[in-house]
């Protein structure tokens, strides 16, 4: 199975423009680049939902994942090992079975918002949901920058559960913080359940000079009540390096 959007356009005949070869990035759709680095000054975009894979983890700059424990840092992340592509969403689990089951990571297949299997939340397009454990492990996405130079990162969360998410966001740079926040109620797509609760999104936006081997993590936590029970929170992220 290729990446998201390469599935979304082999449905709907959507043709995507890709990268220029060796530009260090991929356009949506396209697979990553391997030429020499890019002297030209179009920007390079990393986008979350429009890369998302169920083939591979790491998928190119991207990794699906968890902590071990309850600790959000960089020693402590592991990566998602078991793939579920299943419509109308799939997961990343940390382990088969029951016992393996969070934090998960989840995306739907198409343009269109994608229900969870009960109904119970939904994700927009280009939207990937995350759930931490029952016992205070994160759900975690890094993304690995590829080389030095200027990038502008942009971050909407939202709870996307009816039942009302109460979460802790976080983003972090390496193990320096950025932004974190706290969301509590349903800020997702308003055709499927209408906005409600004290803080239902939050968005993050900033431009950072970063150097290759730069990691930004993306984490969700189960919030201050310390449970993780509808908790699903939705993440849409974009990277744009523009130097």
């Amino acid at each position: 199975m290729g990446t998201l959007r390469s599935r979304i356009a082999a449905v709907t005949g959507i043709t995507l423009v890709a990268c220029l070869a060796g530009c260090g990035g991929r356009a949506v759709g396209d697979t990553p680049a391997s030429g020499p680095a890019s002297t030209g000054a179009s920007p390079i975009i990393f986008d979350l939902g429009g890369e998302f894979s169920f083939a591979a983890n790491p998928n190119g700059q991207w990794s699906y994942g968890y902590t071990r424990a309850t600790q959000l840092a960089r020693s402590d992340f592991a990566l998602a090992t078991v793939a579920d592509p299943s419509t109308p969403v799939g997961f990343w689990h940390p382990g088969p079975g029951p016992a393996g089951y969070y934090p998960y990571i989840a995306a739907g297949p198409g343009l269109a918002t994608s229900h969870d299997p009960t109904n119970s939340w939904a994700l927009r397009p280009g939207e990937v949901a995350l759930e931490a454990s029952a016992s205070g492990q994160f759900a975690v996405i890094e993304f690995n920058v590829p080389r030095a130079g200027g990038y502008d990162i942009t971050v909407d969360l939202a709870g996307i559960h009816k039942g009302l998410s109460s979460t802790d966001a976080h983003v972090l740079l390496n193990d320096e913080t950025l932004f974190t926040a706290t969301i509590s109620g349903y800020g997702g797509d308003a055709g499927f359940f209408p906005r409600q609760g004290s803080n239902p999104s939050a968005s993050y936006h900033a431009t950072r000079a970063l150097r290759a081997g730069d990691v930004l993590t993306f984490a969700i936590g189960y919030g201050p009540n310390h449970t993780h029970y509808n908790d699903t929170t939705g993440l849409i992220a974009t990277i744009r390096r523009s130097t």
